[in-house]
Parts: C-alpha cells; structure tokens; sequence
C-alpha cells in the first residue's frame, strides 16, 4: 500500500476490506472525514505517535516498511521501525515509500479496537489488533499489539505466549491475566493508567470472545 494513500482510499478499498479488514476498520476512526480524505498511510508512519491507530494493526500483520533515499532503498521490518517516542529507524534523506503487508494465513480471524473519549473524532485511549491462528476452537498462534499504552505501539508477547495452544473460552481469561504485568502505561492528560490497564484487558479479552 502506497504511502500516499489516504484514509479514505484505505476504508473504501475492496481488497483492504476483504483482506486486511483491521487496517480498514482504522482507517474509518482515524480524524473526522475532512482529516481521512487528506492524511495518509505514510503520515502516520512517519509521524510514528504512540496513539497513531493504524500502527498496531502494522504491528499485529507483520508488515515491513520500504524506504528509499539517493543511496537506495531498504525495507525495516515494522516489529523494529518504531525505537522510542516518535523515533524511528527512518534516516533524515530517507522517504517512506509504502507498506508491505502479508496476507493473513488461511485459519487466521483479524481484528482491530479502540477506546476514546467519544464514538468519533477521539483521540484513543487504548486501541489494539490481533492476528489469530486457529485449528477448530485452538489458538495455534496470535500476534497482539497495543497502542497508547507505551511511548510507541507495542507486541504484547507475554500474553501471546499465554494464549498459545489453548482452546478460545480458556484463551481470553489467559490474556486478561498475562496483561497486568505485560504493560505499564501512564497517567496524562487523556486517562490513567489505571483505566487505561483495565480497558486494555477487556479489549484484549474481546479478540478472543467477540
């Protein structure tokens, strides 16, 4: 996907909504529409804020960033693009060209959820995504990430661990457990950490359950 695709391009796409249901289901929540018919992919990429909601869905779908610069082009792996709080392996001449992200593998249920103030135009407080292997009722694997709740999007994968192996009614008690200690977000001026550790377990609980 293009860097300079839009938000509206993103939530409208057939092939986005059919395979890549989460980015899509961000696309949709990200700013009112004025802000979705001009930000893009890459703006969000590159300006990498821990609250940036697609990120975790590049987190969770294991999707690898190209960038390219006079000297060339590389790709960075999303799992070790973002290094801190709005800091990225992104050199100062390089440009962030598009994503590459991995069709799920077959048995795989994708989703994606946010927690704001309000049902629209909300900055989040917790949002997450979650990439699940299934055989039958077992969870084979799953990739989990989280937003707002560290000074860049987050693996969570104590709970990952956790959820392996187990069948589905037994897996969303496992990952509400493993998360207490998996995460430790702060106070601001937008929740507690606190609230925000609460919201995240029953979001997380919810891949599992809804």
């Amino acid at each position: 996907i293009g860097a300079g695709t839009t938000w509206h391009e993103v939530e409208r796409h057939p092939a986005i909504r059919d395979k890549l249901l989460p980015l899509a289901l961000a696309a949709r929540e990200i700013g009112a529409l004025q802000i979705q018919s001009r930000g893009t992919l890459g703006g969000n990429v590159g300006t990498s804020s821990p609250v940036g909601d697609s990120l975790p869905v590049l987190l969770a779908l294991d999707a690898t960033i190209e960038v390219v610069s006079v000297r060339g082009s590389r790709s960075i792996p999303y799992s070790t693009y973002c290094t801190g709080y709005r800091k990225t392996l992104l050199a100062a001449d390089e440009l962030i060209v598009a994503a590459h992200i991995p069709l799920p593998a077959a048995g795989t249920r994708t989703t994606w959820r946010k927690v704001g103030t309000r049902r629209a135009q909300s900055i989040s407080k917790v949002m997450g995504a979650a990439a699940i292997t299934l055989d039958g009722d077992l969870v084979v694997s799953a990739r989990l990430a989280l937003g707002a709740v560290a000074d860049r999007p987050i693996r969570i994968g104590a709970v990952e661990a956790a959820v392996r192996g187990l069948p589905l009614a037994q897996a969303a008690e496992a990952a509400r457990v493993a998360l207490r200690t998996a995460i430790n977000p702060i106070d601001d001026i937008r929740s507690t950490a606190e609230y925000r550790s609460g919201v995240a377990e029953n979001l997380v609980a919810r891949f599992f359950t809804a």
